[in-house]
């Protein structure tokens, strides 16, 4: 991993939308809990980028957030364990000898913490702060068994006057005739959208949202339900069957394609606002070029193509595999 004093490359535009996104949600936290959740979305994007050459010291200055709370949280999750996912089962390892902690952070501060240690089967897991996505990564031969279905779920329709009725039914007209099924769930809780997952087990699963900061409008009880991307991502990880594909198609879900890349193998995302008039041919398209086989990296091509004149500000991002094809 490179140190701050090597010649480093300088953050993209995006990058740094991301990296301020996470300072912003840390800041405007509402509790302790969204704080930490901030700052192990800030210590996981910082990893990355650490190993993609980028120093240190621009990662904390695009974050926004004083180096002292990520030292902190970074020895917070070194030497307090996180509990396995529900339904996950530990194996058995042989003893191991402790090795000194090390971390994005840690390895800056380490004289002032040369008496503590970790084993090794944990360092692996705990310096990457994630969320129960990492454990629940499908295997290729589960992944196998998903059906050719299409499930498509959508949050609370009222408060940005969405169609996502016509959304749904452009995707329905694409899949016609292609034996490949889509079922459609709308004004889901956050409660119910693991439960729908197991029973159906799709392919593919399509989010239609109104989204507004960091938060997925779903619904409860026939109220409005602000979501954050965690919540939403944690919920399909803990699916028995996770999909090969998932579609964000609300504004604004870049972050939530990085987080969820993690347990799906395929994300296609949005880094901007888009409109019905963007959403419904990008779809429509999207789903036609799958259901003929094409890999997802090609029918995202074919359906950014499909938006014609009227393009949103920034092209969709696919993230995770490029060349799988889910059907």
């Amino acid at each position: 991993m490179p140190s701050d004093e090597e010649p480093s490359r300088p953050l993209t535009l995006k990058e740094l939308s991301y990296l301020s996104a996470i300072g912003d949600a840390y800041h405007n936290a509402s509790g302790y809990r969204d704080a930490q959740d901030a700052l192990d979305m800030a210590l996981k994007a910082s990893a990355r980028l650490r190993e993609s050459g980028v120093a240190q010291t621009a990662i904390v200055r695009a974050l926004g957030i004083d180096e002292g709370e990520l030292v902190h949280r970074q020895r917070e999750i070194a030497h307090k364990p996180r509990p396995p996912a529900p339904g996950l089962h530990s194996t058995s390892r042989p003893p191991s000898a402790p090795v000194e902690a090390s971390g994005l952070f840690l390895a800056q501060h380490q004289d002032q913490d040369q008496s503590q240690s970790v084993n090794p089967t944990q360092q692996s897991e705990q310096n990457s702060p994630v969320s129960l996505m990492s454990q629940s990564v499908v295997s290729p031969s589960t992944a196998a068994t998903s059906a050719r279905r299409v499930l498509f779920l959508s949050g609370n329709a009222h408060l940005g006057r969405n169609d996502f009725t016509t959304e749904a039914a452009y995707i329905r007209q694409a899949l016609a005739g292609s034996y490949i099924d889509l079922v459609e769930k709308g004004a889901v809780s956050l409660g119910e959208i693991r439960g729908i997952l197991d029973r159906h087990h799709p392919a593919v699963v399509h989010f239609a949202a109104h989204s507004s900061f960091t938060d997925v409008h779903l619904t409860q009880e026939g109220h409005d339900l602000p979501t954050s991307h965690k919540a939403l991502c944690d919920q399909i990880a803990r699916a028995r069957t996770p999909p090969r594909l998932a579609v964000l198609s609300f504004c604004d879900s870049y972050a939530m394609g990085e987080e969820l890349c993690g347990a799906i193998a395929s994300v296609i995302s949005w880094p901007c606002a888009i409109e019905d008039i963007q959403a419904l041919p990008f779809a429509q398209q999207l789903y036609r070029s799958l259901a003929s086989g094409d890999s997802v990296a090609t029918s995202c091509r074919d359906a950014e193509a499909a938006m014609g004149r009227r393009p949103p500000t920034a092209a969709p991002e696919l993230h995770g595999d490029q060349v799988v094809r889910v059907f």
